[in-house]
């Protein structure tokens, strides 16, 4: 019984730390006022600055099946706590989680739907629309279909559209 209360309070404990301020910042400019603003936070593991290429090649290791090097990758992409500096790196990251869904197979395909409701713009509806005019593959257009829903759906919670 000890044991367990102790492999309890271990858990919570452990579950705090993901409960702390953090926040990702893509930019391909270490010196932009954008970069510069998330690097006065100080702390690297809360408030990590990335490049577009760094984050594109974690979602293609997590969509692979393997660990991303991002330390709180999960955490920061689940609760969408991202900071664009461009538009660009927001449509290059989010082609990298559309480009998942189109492999033979996907590890945590659930997440790219759950990535692409929380991150997904008008922009990537459209690259969406395209691949499903192109796609053969039935099992890859049920996904692209899934994704473009999941987009739809974001963005009118969001009242973009």
């Amino acid at each position: 019984m000890k044991t367990l209360c102790i492999a309890i309070i271990l858990l919570i404990s452990s579950l705090n730390g993901y409960a702390s301020e953090y926040f990702l910042t893509i930019s391909d400019d270490p010196n932009s006022a954008c970069a510069l603003k998330a690097k006065n936070y100080g702390d690297d593991l809360s408030y990590p600055v990335r490049t577009t290429q760094e984050i594109v090649l974690d979602i293609e290791r997590h969509f692979t099946g393997h660990k991303p090097q991002l330390e709180l990758f999960i955490a920061i992409f689940v609760n969408a706590r991202i900071k664009f500096c461009t538009a660009q790196s927001r449509q290059n990251v989010l082609v990298t989680i559309v480009d998942s869904l189109v492999m033979p197979y996907v590890f945590n395909e659930w997440d790219a739907y759950d990535y692409l409701y929380m991150l997904g713009t008008p922009k990537i509806v459209k690259e969406i629309n395209d691949r499903l005019s192109k796609e053969q593959s039935p099992i890859i257009k049920k996904r692209l279909i899934k994704a473009k829903k999941s987009v739809e759906r974001g963005l009118k919670k969001r009242k973009v559209i």
